[in-house]
């Protein structure tokens, strides 16, 4: 009895949430969403990355201005009104860079970043704009046409070491998640033993 007490409770959440799912799918076709402005959908991302960070940094503050370009100082990130254009993956990377600066405290140590400052900013920046859902090898496609505009300086370097220099970043998280993802299978199953 219990158990068909169980197979009917899963029946009416699997019918629930196939319903919950086709109804929820109606009404953001057909109920005329509320379309975010390029600003206000990078805000939301701009809030997205910040909040993954300690908080003690959720004071940053975003201020967008004409420059094509993007810089933090101050407790204040500046994003330039033509990177709007965009994709979204694009622009949580150029923001994540620069909460990395924040982050780091390269504001601190010296007015003009380094190499090494700029290369640890994009490693932070493909790390955070990651944990917020964007797909990392994506996000360095789409960033290759973003970068092309740069002709590169000696902090941040060509567009092509710099793409190499995240590829390489990645694949290294990459390697690491599937250790962590193969260590928490392995730890799963030997609590499973354990329990039976």
């Amino acid at each position: 009895m219990i158990e068909k007490l169980k197979t009917c409770f899963i029946v009416l959440l699997v019918v629930l949430a196939v319903v919950g799912g086709c109804l929820l799918q109606y009404k953001d076709v057909n109920a005329g969403e509320v379309r975010l402005t390029q600003e206000q959908q990078t805000i939301n991302i701009f809030n997205r990355l910040k909040h993954r960070l300690p908080s003690e940094y959720w004071d940053i503050r975003l201020i967008f201005f004409k420059e094509f370009n993007a810089e933090a100082t101050d407790g204040v990130v500046y994003f330039g009104r033509p990177l709007l254009r965009y994709p979204d993956d694009v622009k949580a990377l150029v923001l994540g860079h620069e909460l990395g600066h924040e982050v780091l405290g390269h504001m601190v140590m010296v007015n003009k970043n380094t190499f090494h400052e700029e290369q640890d900013a994009d490693g932070f920046g493909l790390m955070l704009s990651t944990l917020i859902g964007y797909e990392p090898h994506q996000t360095l496609k789409d960033a290759k046409v973003l970068f092309s505009t740069f002709r590169g300086n000696k902090e941040h370097g060509t567009p092509t070491v710099r793409l190499q220099r995240m590829d390489n970043q990645q694949q290294y998280l990459d390697t690491y998640r599937d250790k962590v993802f193969v260590a928490i299978f392995v730890a799963s199953v030997l609590l499973r033993a354990l329990i039976s």
